[in-house]
């Protein structure tokens, strides 16, 4: 994701996701040759607001840190317990796929996933 991406207007009841911000002035300012590792460094998904966060970040001589946030409708009733463990392990997959282009994009030669 680019530091201009910007997510759009949603409408109810839909997922809007909001793009990492990496506190970079410009794209002019990064240098993948300052990073050497992506750190996948949580996961959050609380069901009952809706809310996932992923966090990543790029190491090395520099450290630049993302998070990305999902905000989920919210169901109308009672979710099932299975249910709610499989959008986990969904969303737990999204984290780790889509971690792999701040690895591409930093051109990183370790990646440490903790506690997924």
């Amino acid at each position: 994701m680019t530091p201009e991406a910007r997510s759009g207007d949603t409408a109810p009841g839909v997922a809007r996701y909001v793009p990492a911000r990496a506190g970079l002035a410009s794209a002019a300012d990064f240098d993948p040759a300052d990073y050497d590792a992506l750190i996948f460094e949580a996961f959050r998904f609380d069901p009952a607001k809706g809310a996932v966060t992923f966090r990543y970040a790029l190491t090395g001589r520099k450290w630049l840190g993302f998070t990305e946030t999902l905000d989920l409708p919210l169901p109308k009733g009672p979710v099932a317990s299975a249910s709610l463990t499989a959008a986990a392990v969904v969303l737990r997959l999204v984290y780790l796929v889509g971690g792999i282009s701040y690895a591409k994009a930093g051109g990183v030669t370790r990646i440490e996933v903790g506690k997924v």
